[in-house]
């Protein structure tokens, strides 16, 4: 099978929500790559002629989707003229462009437009907890099992991110550019703060904790609390009901910090959990250091620099980091 069939079996898998989230990753990356463009076209249009032919009618929701393309996607208006793509496939039918506008304003995966493209949304779903540092500096610690989508930049007038599951949140304050949590109809709205958000698939509550500072929840845009520290927010999803309480925020959020407490685990030990929390590189300059003993808590929202230059300075050791972002931990055995 050549290239292009592979493609467009990957596109067809990915329309009918089959992919795994590697391929989800590969399939954005190949469409991102302006080299692509003509391939990406063919893989489109073959799958626009075999949606033409079926009989779903899609008229009745073009309206809809040009109101997500100017809310989301920022088309260039020369793309778009009336319902017609006329720089991508010139006279082709408003049912085939409505189509591919529909697959556009859903999946917001298509970035053809060299001058105005789509900023890629990231995904974080893994089955241990992660750190990220957000691309305006905002930290979030990801439960295990939880999933965190957010773009690889914040154009526009907010900073928004989409949360299935749990994560503690640690904004980076910014008056002009609110943060937003989507959390199904349930939004979180700071300038900037720290709190916690349990929002599983298929849970009856969601809940909203606040550390520091202040938030707003809001449900189909009505608020239903402003929250400070200490207090939390449980909505009830089946009966549309709101309780607020007041709790120990920092009893909330023990776990993010429940695999950061070492207790004489070897170096080599806490160095591979970190690693992957925090999908760092790092290495040991000499394999002596790796057996020794290393006493260390951490809360959990450190940065990795943080992380091992406390780990470093518990084993009087020392450590560098390479221009391509790799730390190295250098120092003596335990015995030396």
């Amino acid at each position: 099978m050549d290239k292009l069939n592979n493609h467009t079996e990957l596109f067809t898998r990915y329309i009918n929500n089959q992919c795994s989230p590697q391929e989800v990753a590969y399939l954005l990356a190949y469409f991102n790559e302006e080299s692509n463009e003509a391939a990406v076209r063919n893989i489109i249009l073959r799958q626009l002629e075999q949606l033409a032919e079926s009989e779903i009618e899609i008229e009745p929701y073009l309206q809809a989707a040009f109101a997500a393309i100017d809310s989301h996607i920022q088309v260039s208006k020369k793309t778009i003229q009336k319902g017609i793509l006329v720089s991508l496939f010139g006279k082709k039918s408003l049912r085939i462009a409505a189509i591919f506008i529909l697959f556009l304003s859903g999946t917001a995966v298509f970035y053809f437009y060299r001058n105005d493209k789509v900023n890629q949304i990231q995904t974080e779903s893994l089955a241990y907890t992660k750190y990220l540092l957000l691309p305006d500096g905002s930290k979030v610690i990801v439960h295990n099992n939880s999933k965190l989508e957010y773009p690889s930049t914040f154009n526009g007038k907010t900073r928004e991110v989409t949360l299935t599951g749990e994560a503690y949140f640690d904004i980076k304050h910014d008056d002009n550019k609110p943060f937003i949590i989507h959390t199904g109809k349930l939004t979180t709205t700071v300038l900037g703060t720290a709190f916690n958000i349990q929002a599983y698939s298929g849970a009856a509550n969601i809940i909203v904790t606040v550390t520091r500072g202040k938030v707003r929840v809001e449900y189909n845009h009505k608020v239903l609390a402003v929250l400070t520290p200490d207090n939390q927010l449980v909505y009830d999803l089946p009966k549309s009901d709101a309780q607020n309480k007041t709790v120990v925020a920092q009893e909330i959020i023990k776990w993010t910090n429940s695999d950061m407490d070492f207790e004489d685990v070897p170096f080599e030990t806490i160095v591979e959990q970190i690693s992957k929390r925090y999908q760092a590189d790092i290495s040991f300059a000499n394999n002596e250091i790796k057996r020794c003993p290393v006493h260390a808590t951490f809360s959990g929202t450190e940065t990795i620099e943080e992380i091992i230059t406390k780990l470093c300075l518990a084993r009087n050791a020392t450590y560098k980091k390479t221009d391509d972002g790799k730390f190295i931990i250098e120092g003596k055995g335990c015995s030396e």
